[in-house]
């Protein structure tokens, strides 16, 4: 895969999650992860984790922040407001509807850009995110893009033959939930975590496991959950 193509074809359309936690010290943003932007007809929505949807159930102002122009060395977003539209609690991807009332937003991100190819064990992929991003803002460095490689460790199926869930060799740093994993150049699914995440802390097998593996849903989940919104 040419990483450098893959990231300048999807960059625009990752963006982040963010809203407001008041605390004794009055309010602070928080961004609890990734999403990106898919257009069904003239909607236009953030697919992104469960993970992020119940972080941000605790916080007011609830916004997305999307590149509306960019530069090789500069990106510029712009904050729209959002609601939450569905989630599917047995994929843990949620689906949010961008108010995008004056048409800001030009760029048109259609669901069939979504890879409907199978993923395949050993190839090549990336996720492009915001890893941290909470972290960087308190500490002066504003929002960083960030793009990290990895490969299909495994796929899994269930018994009627579908991709049930990926597995990837990189670690999903806070922050990569919701990003979309590329393969090929295309998106091939979300990032919902790491492995420990969704294994009960019970089972000594898992509990001396390193977290390094990570979860992706492919993307004919994301499809069937936009399928269904109407």
């Amino acid at each position: 895969m040419n990483y450098k193509n893959a990231f300048n074809k999807n960059r625009d359309r990752v963006c982040f999650l963010t809203g407001s936690i008041k605390d004794n010290e009055g309010s602070k943003i928080t961004i609890p992860g990734s999403g990106f932007v898919v257009a069904k007809e003239s909607t236009k929505y953030v697919v992104t984790t469960l993970g992020v949807s119940q972080s941000l159930e605790k916080t007011e102002d609830l916004k997305v922040a999307i590149c509306i122009s960019s530069t090789d060395t500069r990106n510029t977003y712009e904050f729209f407001g959002i609601s939450l539209c569905k989630s599917k609690i047995e994929d843990k991807i949620s689906v949010y509807k961008i108010d995008d009332s004056n048409n800001k937003i030009t760029k048109f991100f259609r669901e069939t850009d979504l890879s409907e190819e199978r993923p395949i064990t050993g190839e090549e992929g990336a996720m492009i995110g915001f890893p941290l991003n909470t972290n960087f803002i308190d500490a002066g460095l504003g929002v960083n893009i960030m793009m990290a490689r990895s490969m299909i460790g495994a796929v899994k199926y269930n018994p009627k033959s579908e991709v049930d869930f990926i597995e990837i060799d990189t670690y999903p740093y806070q922050g990569f939930g919701g990003a979309p994993f590329l393969v090929n150049e295309k998106i091939a699914g979300i990032v919902i975590g790491h492995f420990n995440q969704f294994i009960e802390k019970g089972e000594n097998i898992i509990k001396s496991m390193t977290p390094a593996m990570g979860l992706v849903q492919p993307a004919t989940k994301i499809k069937k959950i936009l399928e269904s919104i109407s």
